[in-house]
Formats: structure tokens, sequence, C-alpha cells
């Protein structure tokens, strides 16, 4: 027997008013629809209208429930294709037309999703990836409110091989670079500092000596190495062991002077990175500092918090769960991040990463600690499989301070 199409309506009555407020079917245990019709029909209506009033909309069918009247009119899609940032999807008119054609994107690999419109011509939707976009559903909604979702989410294969959402969507690829000259690691390394003044200049380290004592080490797996180099003749290799007993080893952490001045001034950070070749590893670096919540201030306590988080793996670059740009084992990458707060800050850090062969993918992105006000150290982690190395080089820390 066919199912209606017609949406269910339920009417409880949560607490009992008579001067005072009193509890009452909380549990939402007797449904008074049936007794009470006229009035469940009143309240429908109003917060349907609620709901067109705020630009909402009411639940959908689903387009699969083949016992539903009219689920067979609703589009089917038989493709899409991108070009850099434009989608076009191709469906096939089965009676009803397309009242919605939405674009479900993610700009950080899952962690939030977000909506926006397309247009619409004959047997096909048309829709623009905003900045930054990691993957995407498209849903289009028929006249008679039925939902067709492509690429189809199939809840019980998720669940059976334990995927998520961002498994079953579509991957809007990396953004087009901006093309330059090749760059010269050692040359950029030595304008980073000869354009800075020497009290502005909290951290450099380029590995062309032996000497790590400067530095925090924790785990087996950290040497100075003359195998590779992005500018000079060494760098420093993070290499996998199995007897590190933490995940988070071996660690490498930088500190940076405290500074007041620096505080309230900026910084900008660059280094450079690249996976091994042969046995490429996963690297992490964290650009720590400590933030005060109203809390934390009160117990004397300092927290910790990141101004950025980098992951370098080999299915991409990823800066504060945002997938910025490709990797690719054996070749260095120049990474540049420019944080300078003031009254009208947004909360973002400029992110620039740069190929040997010059491809440049830059991009605002928000910072991993809202509150975040001042470096402290950089930790470099390496997380990937026994055995597998990473290697980084030419780090620089300056301060955006004027005038000291």
């Amino acid at each position: 027997q066919a199912q209606s199409s017609e949406p269910s309506k339920s009417l409880y009555k949560l607490y009992i008013t008579d001067h005072t407020v009193s509890r009452g079917d909380i549990e939402e245990a007797k449904d008074l629809s049936e007794i009470l019709p006229e009035k469940t029909a009143a309240l429908n209506t109003e917060l349907s209208q609620a709901i067109q009033d705020m630009g909402g909309r009411e639940p959908y069918f689903n387009a699969n429930a083949s016992s539903l009247p009219k689920s067979n009119q609703a589009p089917q899609v038989v493709g899409h294709k991108q070009v850099n940032d434009l989608v076009v999807v191709s469906y096939q008119h089965k009676g009803a037309d397309i009242a919605y054609a939405d674009l479900i994107y993610t700009p950080n690999e899952g962690r939030e999703w977000l909506l926006t419109s397309g247009t619409l011509s004959p047997d096909t939707a048309t829709f623009k990836l905003p900045t930054g976009t990691t993957n995407y559903f498209i849903n289009l909604i028929d006249e008679n409110n039925f939902l067709t979702i492509y690429p189809p989410i199939d809840d019980a294969t998720l669940k059976k091989e334990n995927l998520s959402l961002i498994d079953a969507a579509l991957f809007a690829g990396h953004r087009e670079p901006m093309h330059g000259d090749a760059i010269a690691f050692a040359e950029v390394f030595q304008r980073r500092l000869s354009t800075t003044l020497p009290v502005n200049q909290l951290a450099a380290y380029n590995f062309e000596d032996y000497n790590l004592d400067q530095l925090h080490l924790d785990g087996a797996g950290i040497a100075i190495t003359n195998a590779v180099s992005a500018g000079g003749t060494q760098s420093l290799e993070m290499k996998e062991c199995d007897g590190n007993d933490r995940q988070w080893m071996p660690l490498v952490s930088i500190p940076i002077p405290a500074k007041e001045y620096a505080a309230a001034a900026g910084y900008q950070i660059s280094f450079d990175a690249m996976l091994d070749d042969d046995l490429p590893g996963v690297l992490s670096l964290n650009i720590r500092g400590p933030t005060s919540s109203v809390k934390q201030k009160q117990k004397q306590k300092q927290k910790q918090g990141n101004l950025a988080t980098v992951v370098i793996a080999k299915d991409g670059i990823r800066v504060n769960t945002r997938l910025l740009a490709p990797s690719a084992p054996g070749s260095w990458n120049h990474f540049d991040f420019q944080w300078v707060p003031t009254q009208a800050s947004d909360h973002t850090v400029r992110v620039a990463i740069t190929t040997e062969r010059g491809d440049t993918w830059q991009q605002e992105v928000p910072l991993e600690d809202y509150l975040f006000k001042q470096v402290t150290d950089i930790q470099i982690i390496s997380t990937g499989d026994p055995n597998t190395k990473s290697y980084i080089d030419n780090v620089v820390v300056t301060s955006n301070n004027e005038g000291d």
C-alpha cells in the first residue's frame, strides 16, 4: 500500500500554564493531534508561516522512497563536470520541476557543512564553488518537496565501512595556484634576515651546523643530515623510530623569545619542508602561544593556544584542517605565515605555500585559537609510519614591530 506524502503531524502539551508554569508532557508521550485537530492545524499553519518568513524550508521527502506518491517524478542526476571552481550538474526531468538547486559544501573536509544556491537551466544546474571548498554534495529539491542528493549517501555502507560523509562527497580538487619563477630557498632565507632589524629576528635556523643545543628535543630520530637540503648543504631530519613510545615523537620545539612588543605587532614565520621521496612521513608543525580565557585568568593559569597547525602528508597540505595545496614527496615547499592583529582583525593568518618551481597557493585561514596573541614556540612533530622521514630547513621567525 502506497504511503502518503503528506507530512504527519503530532501535537504535545509540554507545559501547563495556569497562573504558574508546571511540567506537562515533557517526554512527548501523549499525541493530542487527533483529539485537537483544529489546534493542530492552526499551529502547523503558524509554524509554516514562521519558517517561510525566516527564509527557511520545511523537511524534504526522500526521492528514493518509491512507496511515496510522486517520488517517481523527482529529477535524476546523470553526472557532473567541474572546471576550476565551476560545477555543472546534468539531470533528467522526470515530471516535477526543480524548485531549489543547492550546493552543500565544506571548507575544511567535513568539520562544518554550508549551503549556497546555484542557477537552473533546462537539464543542468550550475554552481560556483566558494573559495576554500574541499568537498561538496549537490541537492536538487523538486516542486513536490522531494530531495535528490548527488552523489547518493548510503548510511548503511558508511556505517559498515566506518566511513564519514566526506568519503561520500565529491572532491573539489586544489585551487589553481599563482605561477611564478622557481624559488631559490637559500636566497629567500637570507633576504628574510637582511630586510629585518636584528632586534626583530626572534629565531633563525638553516641547520648548517650540528648544534641543536638551543632546541628542545623529545624522542629518537632527530638529526642534522647532509643528504638533502632546501638551499645549503644540510637540513633537519625527522625519522620515525620504533623505540619512540609516544605518538608525538620525535618532537622538536623551537623556543621563541618572549618580547612584549612582539605580541602586539604580529609575526612573520617561514620555513621549508619536504617529505622523503622513498619513505614519505607525515609532518605536523604547531605555531603555539599562550592565551587566557576569563576562567583561566581567575585560576591564574595559561593555556597553550595555536596560531596554526600545519599538516604535511602525501594526500595534501592542510592548515587548521583546511586543505590548501597538493603535496609532492621529494620536493621542497616554502611556507610563509603572516599575522598582524588589529582592531579590525577578522582573526585570520595569511598563508602562502610555494613549490620549488614557483607555484603558489595563498589563502587567509582562520586562526586555530581565536584568542591567540603571542608566539612562544614552534613544535615540529613526525607522525608517520616507522622508518618514514621528513625534513625541515630555513626556519625564520620575525616580529612586525616598528621603532624598537
